[in-house]
């Protein structure tokens, strides 16, 4: 019996691994549409930080990015470093920051997917109440505490608070769409099982 339990938590981790790296793409689509409707440049340097995520810190440095159009360090840039020192002792290169921030934006994603995964197991959750809440938390606790905490992004009140709004809004969509990807994927799997 605590196999058949374990072996379903582990699919269901399994199926919200798949379902974070989704919602990140949700993540990243919405945070492109608040580009193009705040109308801004479309610079390599701002696409970037786009695509690593819907986090208060980036719009600030959507607007450095806009003015000097170079890359700037977000807070998955930072972690990308700081692991970079730690396991070869120097920094990465410029050249090197997206791909690396997508790397930890992406491993965040399937992480906290995969937690999706195990609470969708254990409990009967809707996408829209599970969901929205986990996206919620996922918020508060990692955006709004943990980040300036480690010294990630800077504290909470040197945003504005349409930039929290805006990350708050990617992260209720991220946790909508993790739990409904997660569900649809594990009806697949047991679909295809029968």
């Amino acid at each position: 019996m605590a196999d058949a339990h374990q072996r379903r938590l582990l699919k269901g981790a399994m199926a919200g691994a798949a379902a974070g790296i989704v919602a990140a793409i949700g993540m990243t689509t919405l945070q492109l549409l608040f580009d193009a409707l705040n109308r801004r440049a479309s610079c390599v340097a701002v696409r970037e930080l786009s695509e690593r995520g819907g986090r208060h810190d980036i719009a600030q440095l959507k607007e450095r990015a806009t003015k000097t159009g170079l890359r700037q360090k977000d807070a998955t840039v930072r972690t990308a470093n700081l692991l970079a020192r730690k396991l070869s002792g120097h920094a990465l290169p410029r050249t090197q920051w997206h791909r690396a921030g997508l790397t930890v934006h992406y491993i965040f994603a399937a992480s906290t997917g995969a937690l999706v995964g195990i609470i969708a197991e254990r409990h009967a959750l809707s996408p829209s109440r599970g969901g929205l809440f986990f996206g919620a938390m996922l918020w508060l606790f990692a955006e709004e505490i943990a980040l300036p905490l480690f010294g990630l992004s800077a504290m909470p009140g040197k945003y504005r608070l349409q930039d929290h709004a805006n990350g708050f809004a990617a992260h209720l969509l991220f946790g909508y769409a993790a739990f409904e990807t997660q569900r649809w994927i594990r009806r697949q799997s047991l679909a295809n099982a029968r």
